[in-house]
């Protein structure tokens, strides 16, 4: 038997799309996987959707007691992942056809990558919301998919948080490293791998853009959500035609499903 992905998913009041992620998942998955998903506070009921799902076998539940960031999620999880492969995921994920899991593992153990994702975004000119600045967004991995080895990342100590710093090399004047990219570049310059999925299997899942979405967009142009109708097709589909958690999983029963942590949120890396 392979061994188990470790799949981490943060949702924050996206109810429906973290329900089809989770769902889309179990249907599609063709490997052994843990799965654990993390909320903050949602407010449409996710929390208590989630809590279900996880008294079912679906998945662990780790419920925050105040705000936490995004980064800050998958500081956490990749300082404490027990398994060598670890999937992050966004929450507006819909896995659509199968094999999808084990072609990214297999991809990982062929190439020895650190890093695998399905597409590399490249450097752009963006309007930070947050900052008030344009700046220049450095290139990263597309963090809504992101595979990490995380024996080799984790004596990196570099956090997964946005970083704005000045840099005299573009004409905006700084840099900024989207979630995730500052630990990109550094795994590359420290000459460890990566690897992107082939074309063909980016058809494998949708990523609803938007859902999850919040603070930085590409100049000049509008992202828009997918009408809900859509999802919940989907998800009408997935709860008739497998109202059961996959064989694949790895599930924790009782009590230990979910777990509630402190309100201190972010974890030391934050600063580095």
């Amino acid at each position: 038997m392979s061994a188990p992905i470790e799949i981490y998913v943060a949702s924050f009041n996206t109810r429906l799309y973290t329900e089809l992620c989770v769902r889309s998942l179990h249907a599609s998955a063709d490997h052994p996987f843990r799965l654990t998903v993390g909320d903050s506070g949602s407010r449409d009921g996710s929390a208590e959707l989630l809590a279900q799902l996880a008294a079912d076998g679906w998945l662990e539940l780790e419920l925050s007691r105040g705000p936490r960031r995004h980064s800050a999620w998958l500081d956490g999880w990749l300082a404490g992942a027990t398994a060598r492969r670890v999937l992050f995921c966004d929450s507006d994920i819909e896995f659509r056809r199968p094999g999808l899991l084990g072609e990214i593992a297999s991809l990982a153990e062929r190439t020895g990558a650190a890093i695998v994702t399905s597409e590399v975004l490249p450097a752009d000119h963006y309007e930070d919301a947050d900052e008030g600045i344009t700046t220049h967004l450095m290139s990263r991995p597309a963090p809504w998919l992101m595979m990490v080895d995380a024996d080799a990342l984790r004596p990196l100590q570099i956090s997964f948080e946005k970083h704005t710093e000045p840099c005299d090399d573009y004409p905006e004047g700084s840099r900024t490293f989207d979630v995730g990219a500052r630990l990109y570049h550094e795994a590359l310059a420290r000459g460890l791998g990566h690897a992107v999925l082939p074309r063909r299997a980016r058809r494998s899942f949708r990523h609803y853009v938007g859902a999850s979405w919040r603070t930085v967009r590409p100049v000049g142009r509008l992202r828009r959500r997918t009408p809900l109708d859509v999802v919940q097709r989907s998800l009408t589909r997935l709860r008739e035609a497998q109202p059961a958690p996959s064989r694949h999983v790895v599930a924790v029963a009782g009590p230990d499903a979910v777990r509630v942590l402190d309100a201190a949120g972010d974890t030391a890396l934050a600063s580095r």
